[in-house]
């Protein structure tokens, strides 16, 4: 079989790393045509150490020193596929390696000719190598690619690849993009983690400054926040031997909610991410994790008063009776209730819904499934839900139980995950633009109003970051 895979590696003094993430590419040696290393300007051994395992290995080596400069990471990589020959990319960060199982799927991936480039689940290792990052599980990650004319990245930091037609259009291959797929049967694994508090603070200050003065948003500060505001330490899961598990989203939610939830063959959620048991172990163990404090959020005032005003502005009759559909931690209907309204909230966790009950009394609070809803018809002049429409896997059976208990001319108001949402494990279903009439199953006669899909900012730390279509805000009006 003729080789047809370069394999592009970006470096920066990685002698930690280097031969690590060379060796984990043994398997795939038959099939690989070069190594391309992108070096910004290394001052320890990585070079040496990586001309070292190609003579041992045998395998070609093309070394390009190439300071990073304004192209930022997207250069890098740019100025790698140029020196790349094979018809297929494979690319790396030196602090990642592939699992063995990529062997018996690079094959089959390269030969689906309407396919152009893979996203593949990565792992985030944590100090002992036994404990990772669950809830950043899968954190798809585009690491191969069809060398085409045209294709190349964009962006500073978290490069991003994009394609160029012969007129000059440019295409997207983000995540569920046309022409790009999602594999569940090979793991990445990085091991950034497993640096030193002082390297890991270093990166994030590095990245600190590189978006204050590019001012783009996508960035992730690790690092300085791992260890000063200890953001990480919540988040880790035990996992005895966790490189040798193939498909950690099949078996692991939270540590201890494994045997809740189960996946279909494309890696979504199935219908038990809604039972009642999983929701009520997932907000106990949030309340674990915080020491015991409450986890009710009580600042969403503002939150609140932009509900309302939205009610006020597209409701065609007038509003008095509200249903918040999953309260979660939130605390919107307690303070819709002290602007004036008669507010029901219901959830599916019990446990969550004795917590609101005791620390923020005055909304109606019923547990209850909202697939089926114990309402009688037309009961609710309007209706709200935040981050919840995404868990259900029926959402045009969803969709008519709502409507069904809201009168005609009144309306629901719905915030859930669009495309370039990170990917969760629990989420049933990405919504688009184009799809979402489809998805919801609506007829014409109901008015469906889009009204944001990422086109604004949030603070995050202490610099803006752009959500792209991460969410979407829309509206579904019963007709009269």
């Amino acid at each position: 079989m003729s080789k047809f895979l370069s394999v592009q590696i970006l470096t920066c003094n990685s002698e930690d790393n280097i031969v690590r993430c060379i060796k984990s590419l043994l398997p795939l040696a038959e099939f690989i045509e070069e190594i391309v290393i992108v070096d910004d300007e290394s001052k320890d051994n990585t070079l040496l150490m990586a001309r070292n395992i190609s003579k041992q290995w045998q395998v070609k080596m093309t070394i390009i020193s190439n300071k990073k400069g304004d192209a930022g990471f997207a250069g890098q990589r740019n100025l790698g596929i140029q020196h790349s020959k094979g018809s297929w990319i494979l690319i790396l960060d030196s602090d990642e390696t592939v699992h063995p199982d990529m062997y018996w799927e690079l094959l089959q991936m390269t030969q689906r000719s309407d396919v152009v480039a893979w996203y593949f689940p990565r792992v985030l290792l944590f100090p002992d190598e036994s404990k990772f990052l669950i809830d950043a599980y899968p954190d798809y990650q585009m690491r191969l690619f069809k060398k085409l004319d045209g294709i190349k990245f964009t962006r500073l930091v978290h490069e991003y690849l994009i394609f160029i037609d012969k007129d000059g259009k440019e295409h997207s291959l983000g995540i569920n993009q046309q022409g790009t797929k999602i594999t569940k049967k090979v793991n990445f694994y990085h091991y950034q983690l497993l640096s030193s508090k002082e390297k890991l603070e270093e990166k994030g200050e590095r990245w600190m400054k590189l978006s204050k003065e590019s001012k783009q948003g996508g960035f992730n500060i690790v690092g300085k926040d791992a260890f000063q505001f200890n953001t990480y330490q919540h988040r880790i899961a035990n996992l005895p031997e966790a490189l040798k598990i193939k498909d950690i989203s099949k078996n692991l939610v939270l540590e201890n909610t494994n045997s809740l939830v189960s996946f279909d063959d494309n890696g979504w959620a199935d219908k038990n991410v809604n039972s009642q048991p999983y929701w009520n172990l997932l907000f106990k163990e949030y309340q674990e994790r915080d020491n015991g404090t409450t986890i009710i959020n009580k600042r969403c005032e503002d939150s609140a008063k932009e509900i309302r005003d939205i009610f006020q502005q597209y409701s065609h009759i007038p509003v008095k009776r509200i249903l918040e559909i999953g309260c979660g931690t939130k605390s919107d209907s307690y303070h819709l209730v002290k602007l004036g309204y008669d507010v029901t909230t219901v959830d599916i966790s019990d446990y969550i819904i004795e917590l609101q009950k005791d620390q923020l009394p005055g909304p109606n609070y019923l547990q209850m499934d909202a697939r089926e809803l114990k309402f009688s018809d037309s009961s609710f002049d309007c209706i709200f839900s935040t981050d919840v429409f995404e868990h259900f896997p029926e959402t045009e059976k969803t969709v008519q139980e709502w409507l069904r208990v809201l009168v005609p001319g009144g309306v629901i108001l719905v915030t859930t995950v669009g495309q370039n949402h990170e990917s969760i494990p629990t989420h049933c279903k990405y919504f688009t633009k184009e799809n979402l009439r489809t998805e919801l199953g609506l007829g014409e006669e109901t008015e469906l109003t889009i009204l944001r899909c990422g086109d604004f900012e949030y603070e995050d730390g202490n610099f803006p970051r752009n959500r792209g279509d991460r969410n979407m805000t829309f509206l579904l009006r019963k007709p009269i």
